[in-house]
């Protein structure tokens, strides 16, 4: 089983497309990149989605601004994304639906199928298609190390079973982060591991770290980018729609030229940069890049403001006065956080 970082044989290729259609643009998006060549009718496969959110109430979300109907496909995988996908898996490559299932795990740890998925909508579509449901919150778990190394000092966190028999198809949402200035495909990985919180110390380097799990196998990635949120003033999101869909078969990649195409350099994003040293290719000129109606990779670019420079990206000393029972194990990662 390969992870992220060591399908070396394969180049980096990433498929980008304007849509405001999620379930067709889906489709359409996976037969752009070759899906048949990363997942066959044999595999069985894990369709991660990014609901990462639990609101007290299903009317009540304090990080969202605007009507919550709407302003929730912000950070959340819209419920169009995942019927595209499941379409294209079962009735275009034919992948017997016994074969597929959707995983998330909330990071507050609230049962998936009772809540979550509901508040999402992703329920309505896991019933259409007559898959089932991994709650990654709950199950068997075992330890796995980043390969070969960790770029943090301590990653203390155990992985859900289920990793060790299902491909993973990632279907992640991009949004402003205050602590990485944007998540997107990298992060998404966090689900997969507990404790979740403890990335935070260290996030850039740890994201780095999940991305490497040997027993993590992602061969592809389609990210939602149609709806997304920016933040504010008040460290809120604000909906936006960039009708963008963006695939790839590496996560640094994908994440590689999201930023670019908000206008960033992908090397001046911490876990970017550290990605890179790990052997992650996120240069745009060396990932092979297929656009929709061979438009220009520049037409798609999207206006986004990141958040003023922090530490790497990290409010460390944030995340320890809110979590001092880490300030003991972490505090010498904080100090090579700095040192970038």
């Amino acid at each position: 089983m390969l992870n992220q970082n060591q399908k070396h044989s394969e180049p980096p290729t990433v498929a980008v497309m304007e849509t405001s259609d999620g379930f067709n643009g889906t489709q359409a998006i996976l037969e752009l990149i070759n899906t048949s060549h990363y997942f066959s009718t044999d595999d069985k496969i894990m369709l991660k989605v990014c609901y990462p959110f639990i609101p007290k109430s299903k009317d009540s979300w304090t990080v969202l601004r605007g009507d919550i109907s709407t302003s929730r496909w912000s950070v959340g995988t819209h419920p169009t994304i995942l019927a595209g996908a499941l379409e294209y898996l079962i009735n275009k490559l034919g992948i017997p639906k016994e074969n597929i299932t959707v995983g998330e795990g909330s990071r507050r740890g609230a049962y998936q199928e009772n809540f979550t998925f509901p508040f999402f909508e992703g329920d309505v579509v896991v019933k259409r298609y007559g898959v089932s449901i991994t709650d990654l919150n709950i199950g068997e778990r075992f330890y796995d190390s980043p390969y070969p190394k960790p770029l943090s000092t301590k990653n203390d966190w155990s992985v859900h079973h289920s990793v060790r028999d299902y491909k993973i198809l990632l279907l992640p949402k991009l949004r402003a982060h205050d602590y990485v200035t944007f998540t997107c495909a990298m992060k998404n990985f966090m689900a997969f591991i507990m404790p979740r919180n403890i990335v935070h110390a260290d996030i850039h380097r740890r994201i780095v770290d999940l991305n490497t799990l040997p027993s993590v196998n992602v061969p592809l990635i389609v990210a939602d980018a149609i709806h997304s949120g920016v933040s504010n003033e008040q460290y809120e999101l604000e909906p936006v729609k960039y009708n963008l869909l963006v695939a790839g078969n590496y996560t640094a990649s994908v994440d590689a030229v999201i930023a670019y195409l908000l206008g960033m350099e992908p090397e001046k994003i911490g876990f970017l940069r550290h990605a890179k040293k790990r052997g992650f290719v996120i240069d745009i000129d060396k990932i092979s890049v297929i656009t929709q109606d061979n438009r220009l990779l520049d037409s798609f670019k999207r206006e986004f403001t990141p958040r003023e420079e922090l530490v790497d990206g990290c409010r460390v000393a944030e995340f320890l006065e809110e979590n001092p029972e880490y300030e003991k194990d972490y505090g010498s990662t904080v100090v090579e956080s700095k040192e970038g």
